[in-house]
């Protein structure tokens, strides 16, 4: 019998016991734990809920302006009327994976601009909530993702005129680049807000393993209005975490208390982060301060109120001041440079 050697592999360095434990796990679990007890001392002690306030953080300043967000809110709650009607009689998604079907969707209608099918992807909200629709098996929260992406994107598209009025917007197709440039100049938009295409993700720039569930971005008005590929907490507008039981909303409330603080380490300019809740059909906003929490009542997208109140607010953010976004107005970035420029204002 011939001996055969095993192939050699090359020597590790070794490294140093701070390293050793941290590669184990240990220190990361143990930081863990103490952000999670700090998140769960945050809900009981410095959270106020159903603050109504909350959805007026965001509205415009000028009449001018809320007059034209209400006439843009108008128009998309009556293309997702439709939408739900559409959604009620479409063909069942696959068994195998309907949760990854509504997403490759929605990517399509995305890429292609088709309003009413995100339009009827947003719509399936309503009847994924009041159970008409059914759910995938596993980590059901993953079919609320679809809707409410699409229902950002569908935001997005009228803002940016490519949602409503005739010739291309009546067909669902993106209007011609000319047209669209027009209607961005007339919109009162001033940014557009876009999700991330990639969910459940551990953005770059996080620490530990956490994995946020829905990103949105805030963008320039003049972007492509479609899924981003950032991946970065730079990025990072506000985090929703998504619950498809009701009864889990504290538990999802825990995570964006406790993920806001990626966004507040890696965004120098923040005086506040906007996040949300999204249980089964239920939104609710937040506002997270240095030293409290705000939490909006819920708007349950499976009534026509809760729908409007929820088209206002993704509006109302893209139509106010970016201080209204939560940046502080002394603070910018100087063009290319990584460095920062805080204007000081002295009063002597």
């Amino acid at each position: 019998m011939s001996y055969k050697p095993m192939p050699s592999t090359p020597n590790k360095p070794r490294v140093g016991a701070v390293e050793s434990l941290h590669n184990a796990g240990t220190l990361t679990k143990e930081r863990m734990e103490a952000r999670a007890r700090e998140a769960k001392d945050i809900l009981a002690h410095d959270t106020a809920h159903d603050v109504r306030e909350v959805l007026d953080f965001a509205r415009p300043s000028s009449l001018e302006d809320r007059e034209a967000a209400d006439a843009v809110v108008a128009s998309i709650c009556s293309a997702l009327d439709a939408g739900i009607d559409s959604a009620r009689s479409e063909e069942p998604a696959p068994k195998h994976d309907p949760a990854e079907y509504w997403k490759q969707e929605l990517t399509e209608a995305a890429e292609s601009g088709n309003v009413e099918a995100l339009a009827r992807i947003a719509g399936r909200w309503k009847h994924i909530a009041k159970g008409l629709t059914r759910a995938p098996a596993g980590r059901k929260e993953a079919a609320l993702a679809p809707p409410f992406m699409a229902l950002v994107l569908l935001v997005a598209h009228h803002l940016a005129g490519g949602g409503g009025g005739g010739g291309a917007g009546q067909s669902g197709r993106m209007q011609t680049r000319a047209m669209k440039a027009t209607a961005r100049r007339t919109s009162c938009a001033k940014r557009l807000l876009l999700p991330f295409a990639r969910t459940d993700i551990k953005p770059d720039g996080a620490d530990e393993k956490q994995r946020m569930d829905v990103l949105l971005q805030s963008c320039a008005l003049d972007d492509a209005v479609r899924l981003q590929d950032g991946t970065r907490v730079h990025d990072v507008f506000a985090d929703v975490e998504l619950k498809f039981n009701p009864k889990e909303r504290d538990n999802a409330l825990l995570q964006v208390i406790d993920y806001a603080r990626h966004v507040y380490t890696k965004q120098y300019d923040r005086r506040y982060v906007w996040g949300a809740t999204l249980c089964l059909g239920e939104v609710r906003a937040c506002v997270l301060l240095h030293d409290a929490v705000l939490v909006s009542p819920a708007m349950d997208f499976a009534q026509a109120t809760g729908r409007e109140q929820l088209v206002r607010l993704l509006v109302d953010l893209s139509v106010c001041d970016a201080a209204q976004l939560g940046l502080d107005p002394t603070v910018r970035s100087i063009l290319g440079s990584t460095n920062l420029l805080v204007e000081c204002f002295n009063d002597y």
